[in-house]
Parts: C-alpha cells; sequence; structure tokens
C-alpha cells in the first residue's frame, strides 16, 4: 500500500517530511509533532492539504481520505475549498458581526458609539438574521429584518442597514462569503420613507440659455448672478463657487 508502516511510524524521531506514496506524508517537526498532509497540484501551483494531527488520524484513515480527495482533483473539484467552505458555512450572522466587532472595537476612539454599535444589530438585526450563516444571507433576509423598523424608525433602519452592509463586506474579506450585497436595491424592496429629502428639479440642458438670460435680468444682486452663472458654466460645487 504504502511505504510507511504503524510499527515504523512509532518508530520514527527525525523531524521532516516522511513519504508514505501518492503524495501522503508524515510530517514531523523540531518539537515532536506529527501530522499527516496530502501534497497535490492544482492550476499548476502545489498545495498541502492537512488531514490532520497523526495521533487522532491512523494511516489507514489517512489514506482514504487521500484517496477521496484525489478523487476529486481528477474529478476537477477542490478538496480544501470545499472544506472550507464546510467550515464557513457555520459562522452565523451574529458571529460574524462579534468578530468583526471585536476586530473594530480597537479602532475606535468613542467607546459609546462602539457598544451602541453592535447593541442596534443585537436589538434589530439579530432575530431575523443572527442565527443564518453569514455566507448565506440574501436580500430578502435583510428586508426581513429591517421591515419592523423601516417605517417607525428611518433613521435607525438606515443604520442597521449600512451596519449589515459592514458586516457582510467584512465576511468577504475573512473568506466567508463569496460576495456582498447590493444593499441600495434593498430600499427598492421597501415602503418609501416619508422624510426622504426631495432634491430640486434639475433644469433641462436645452433650457439653460433661457435660464442665463433669465438670471442676467434677475433683480438679484450682481455677485449673486455672477456665483449662479459660473455655477452653471463651470459645473462646480456651490462651496467652491462661494470661496
Amino acid at each position: 500500500m504504502g511505504k510507511l508502516t504503524v510499527k515504523g511510524i512509532a518508530g520514527l524521531r527525525q523531524p521532516g517530511r516522511h513519504a508514505d506514496g501518492d503524495g501522503l506524508y508524515l510530517v514531523i517537526d523540531a518539537g515532536g509533532r506529527r501530522d499527516r498532509y496530502l501534497r497535490s497540484m492544482k492550476g499548476g501551483r502545489r498545495r498541502d492539504m492537512s488531514l490532520g494531527p497523526a495521533n487522532r488520524i491512523a494511516l489507514a484513515d489517512a489514506r482514504e481520505r487521500a484517496a477521496d480527495a484525489r478523487r476529486k482533483l481528477a474529478d476537477g473539484l477542490d478538496p480544501i475549498e470545499e472544506r472550507r467552505r464546510q467550515q464557513t458555512g457555520c459562522v452565523t450572522f451574529a458571529q460574524a458581526a462579534r468578530r468583526f466587532h471585536d476586530l473594530s472595537r480597537a479602532g475606535w476612539k468613542n467607546g459609546k458609539h462602539c457598544d451602541q454599535w453592535l447593541r442596534t444589530l443585537e436589538i434589530h438585526a439579530f432575530p431575523a438574521l443572527g442565527d443564518i450563516p453569514v455566507g448565506k444571507v440574501a436580500r430578502a433576509d435583510v428586508e426581513r429584518a429591517l421591515e419592523p423598523v423601516w417605517l417607525a424608525r428611518p433613521e435607525t433602519a438606515r443604520r442597521v442597514k449600512q451596519r449589515i452592509g459592514v458586516v457582510l463586506d467584512w465576511a468577504v474579506g475573512a473568506g466567508l462569503r463569496d460576495a456582498g450585497l447590493e444593499m441600495r436595491l434593498v430600499n427598492r424592496a421597501l415602503p418609501r420613507h416619508r422624510d426622504e429629502p426631495q432634491h430640486m428639479r434639475a433644469v433641462p440642458a436645452r433650457e439653460v440659455p433661457g435660464f442665463l438670460q433669465a438670471l442676467r435680468l434677475s433683480p438679484a444682486g450682481p455677485t449673486v448672478r455672477a456665483a449662479l452663472e459660473i455655477l452653471v458654466l463651470t459645473a462646480s460645487r456651490p462651496g467652491n463657487v462661494r470661496r
């Protein structure tokens, strides 16, 4: 079957890689720790996949796991990525939010805001999202979490939505999700906030000459007329024109 035997492994003391064959190795480090690894190639790159510590994974079991991984590789699958997905699939949204909060705490100067940041999610997001694996949180889940406060407390709803998005984006970077969510689309699935700002109507391009003529004839002061004309002709921001 292989080059190693149970009896032979028991007598090994020298640190290094000890080959069993077909990419399976027993690795002994300088401190005497023993682990089993499968070395393989994927996309032209060599990788080592841990099969577990030798004191827990018997030689026969290691050979069986290695054979299963090689079959997956032959079928075009990635056993390392598959295991990662299985492991990360157990991390819930609540756990991810708390991990992010713990990692970010040192960078927040306002302790009160730091506490409120997580507390807001605990109250308004965790009841709907907390137990869902963070990698599987969908837009419909976010919408369901926001519905109770969306119209009743618009500002709170906006903060909760923004913080949910931050957690999901962090989860992507941490390898817990494949992609983030289009959080701006959440607004389209929920009722429009009554207090949303109403922006002034823009002047169509074809009406700009008439607007400038009316501006020059208006009773506004010369500074105001000049500032508005500069604003129109240069597409500058009002704050820059005022300076």
